[in-house]
């Protein structure tokens, strides 16, 4: 799984690109609902829109956009779970 920070700035949404490959798991899950963004202050983000790749198959890329960032934003953490038979993956990023 590759992760790269496209949008991450205090007072704008947040966008990733994702690049999933697996060649022994379907890519089945809906990722606004498998991932989760929080920030250094303990503040939960909601997905709102993965635009990408449908669900299914073993290759997956696509942006995934989550609500705007609190403005004293210092540092964000984005948790993927039950994605590619792996329970949960951890990226962080300083802003």
């Amino acid at each position: 799984m590759q992760i790269t920070p496209i949008v991450l700035s205090p007072n704008k949404a947040a966008q990733f690109q994702l690049r999933l490959n697996t060649h022994s798991v379907e890519l089945g899950q809906d990722l606004t609902v498998a991932a989760e963004l929080r920030d250094d202050q303990d503040r939960t983000y909601k997905a709102l829109q993965w635009k990408g790749s449908p669900s299914g198959g073993h290759h997956r890329s696509g942006k995934l956009t989550f609500e705007t960032l609190h403005t004293t934003v210092r540092e964000v953490t984005l948790i993927i779970r039950e994605v590619g038979g792996v329970d949960q993956r951890v990226f962080s990023w300083k802003i």
